[in-house]
């Protein structure tokens, strides 16, 4: 089965944010100036969406609406048995963020039942929808079908975004998030949109 095509953003609150379903002729991504953000490159143009949550923080929270829980999972089952993957944009207020909008991206890992591997041209598109709605990346996501709810190996070593990584442990049915390559855990609270007043 090939990989599959960008699905629409979820939205947790009424969408008024511009849509990342994208099209094909889509601008391509500028590559002249970049940014050097804990201890990685990324290109200066998402100097905004990319915000200097270095793996190495601690306490760090994230709250995750319970319509993009159901979506996460529902993507995870979707793809399942091959590892699930994508991006979630939100806002930030010090060491907590808020998700809003979750992107499932295409897993174009050459072993997709053992690893994940966005697809650079769908992730570069979904960081300028966030940036075009005024997110900011919050986490990246990906499912573990057959478990387990922590990084592998793998997921350590191939780390390149300093923001919590969610994993979906379809067997156990678990959430849990991490700062990569450290491990270091992530409080992950899910609820209503809007009840999280501290962020």
């Amino acid at each position: 089965m090939g990989h599959s095509v960008p699905q629409p953003p979820i939205f947790s609150v009424s969408q008024t944010a511009p849509s990342a379903h994208f099209p094909e002729g889509a601008p391509p991504f500028p590559q002249r100036r970049l940014i050097s953000l804990c201890g990685r490159t990324f290109p200066a143009t998402f100097r905004r969406v990319l915000l200097p949550t270095c793996p190495d923080n601690a306490g760090v929270a994230l709250f995750l609406p319970f319509i993009l829980v159901s979506a996460l999972w529902d993507h995870a089952k979707r793809e399942a048995p091959r590892e699930c993957v994508g991006a979630i944009g939100g806002h930030r207020r010090g060491a907590a963020a808020e998700a809003v909008a979750l992107y499932p991206l295409a897993n174009v890992s050459p072993d997709p039942e053992r690893t994940y591997l966005a697809d650079a041209g769908h992730l570069l598109r979904a960081l300028k929808a966030m940036q075009a709605a005024d997110l900011t990346l919050v986490a990246l996501y990906h499912s573990h079908p057959h478990g387990p709810g922590w990084p592998s190996e793998t997921d350590t070593r191939l780390a390149a975004y300093p923001v919590p990584y969610v994993i979906a442990d379809l067997r156990a049915r678990t959430l849990a998030a991490y700062l990569l390559p450290g491990g270091t855990p992530v409080s992950l609270r899910l609820g209503q949109s809007g009840e999280n007043g501290q962020v």
